[in-house]
């Protein structure tokens, strides 16, 4: 894979950026944006960070979709069965969110460290669409 114009391979801000979403750290994911975005210059690894945007944004938003809906109905857990499934469900819901995250971001850790597009589904047609915005300008 080629390097960027500080020496770096342009795989290392894809994977690192993938690391970030995996982890949860969206302020150095965004930092890190900012440097490939702006500075690098690179379409592929812009895209490629661009998604990984996108996996944790999905991760965030998914929890806090989850966590409202619980909060808007937490009576429900003082009905006897009602309450128990209530918990159940919601619970269920937040680990195949955090289960499906959690595998396309290792789908997309392996794919970027061997230089290839990570091909997240819908944030890959997202990444295209917005570098495509942001080369522009």
């Amino acid at each position: 894979m080629e390097k960027g114009k500080y020496g770096i391979r342009l795989s290392f801000y894809a994977v690192l950026a993938f690391v970030f979403a995996l982890l949860g750290y969206t302020t150095p994911l965004f930092l890190l944006a900012g440097v490939v975005i702006i500075a690098e210059k690179n379409e592929w690894a812009s895209r490629q960070v661009i998604q990984a945007i996108c996996l944790a944004l999905f991760d965030r938003l998914a929890d806090s979709v989850i966590d409202l809906l619980f909060d808007m109905f937490h009576f429900v857990h003082m009905i006897p069965f009602i309450g128990t499934f209530w918990g159940t469900f919601s619970s269920l819901a937040e680990n195949i969110i955090s289960l499906a995250i959690l595998i396309f971001g290792i789908i997309g850790l392996i794919r970027v460290s061997k230089g290839n597009e990570a091909k997240i589904p819908l944030a890959d047609k997202f990444a295209n669409w917005a570098y495509s915005i942001a080369a522009t300008q």
